[in-house]
């Protein structure tokens, strides 16, 4: 089993929830960042389907397979070394739900859950330079997606994996973005360890403030279109146009302002 799209799609996946359960427990985007709340647990579990349907993929699984499928991965090594208990769970969840005949989008569910809830909870860790290492990562695959596979709408597929399937990011995207994401999930695991970091001010709220009320005035009545992704009448590009924006404006910040935004936005501070 490749874990690379398990991987991309979890960071995209938590990133993404970040942002807008911050902004609607914040009410500041109301019925968007409600609804946006459901990408979290959604695209993680790509990958596991993009492998099931691969020819290549794992059919016979057993522990064995799955350590020795999650060695060519540094992240599963630190993962393994830093949290060995919810190592091992993830191996014996799988490997039940698996034996217990689970579908394939059950298994996808399940696994995206897992990984995704752990990248959330870590970002809270992390300072403010890996966050946003991450952070920059993720915007440039969502760039990538609108500059060279706009019309097949694959950064709405990324983001939105619900309303019209989800998208392999092992053949989308460049090896070497890819390599680069895996590298930034390692590290931002890495630098993770310690406690939770809390702002050293709140000069963020505003700045947090100042950015929401921008969007607003520059897309007025469109960014309703989030509470609804799966209408007909959605415009895809530019939900990912808008999505984009965000995380450009909220990454021109300082990077103490810029950190403390993405981590206070996951806790609702």
């Amino acid at each position: 089993m490749n874990w690379t799209e398990v991987l991309i799609s979890a960071g995209v996946a938590a990133v993404l929830g970040l942002i807008t359960t911050g902004l609607r427990n914040r009410n500041k985007l109301g019925k968007l960042g409600a609804i946006l709340w459901v990408i979290i647990p959604i695209i993680v579990g790509n990958i596991i389907y993009y492998h099931y349907i691969n020819p290549n993929g794992l059919r016979s699984t057993d522990r064995a397979q799955i350590e020795r499928s999650f060695e060519g991965y540094p992240v599963f090594q630190t993962l393994k070394q830093q949290e060995p208990a919810l190592y091992n769970q993830l191996i014996d969840n799988f490997l039940k739900s698996k034996k217990e005949g689970h579908s394939e989008q059950q298994l996808i569910d399940e696994m995206k859950q897992t990984v995704s809830g752990l990248i959330v909870q870590r970002i809270r860790h992390a300072p403010d330079k890996d966050v946003i290492d991450y952070m920059n990562i993720i915007l440039e695959e969502l760039r990538y997606y609108q500059a060279n596979n706009r019309s097949e709408h694959l950064c709405f597929k990324a983001l939105f994996p619900q309303v019209s399937g989800g998208v392999n990011a092992t053949k989308a995207l460049p090896k070497e973005l890819q390599l680069r994401d895996l590298d930034s999930i390692n590290r931002l695991f890495k630098a993770s360890s310690g406690g939770i970091i809390k702002p050293k001010n709140q000069e963020h709220e505003n700045k947090l403030s100042i950015i929401v009320a921008r969007m607003q005035q520059q897309y007025g009545d469109d960014l309703q279109m989030f509470s609804n992704p799966a209408s007909p009448d959605v415009d895809r590009e530019k939900i990912c146009d808008m999505s984009i924006d965000m995380y450009s404006q909220i990454l021109k910040l300082p990077p103490d302002d810029a950190g403390a935004i993405l981590r206070s936005m996951l806790g609702g501070e």
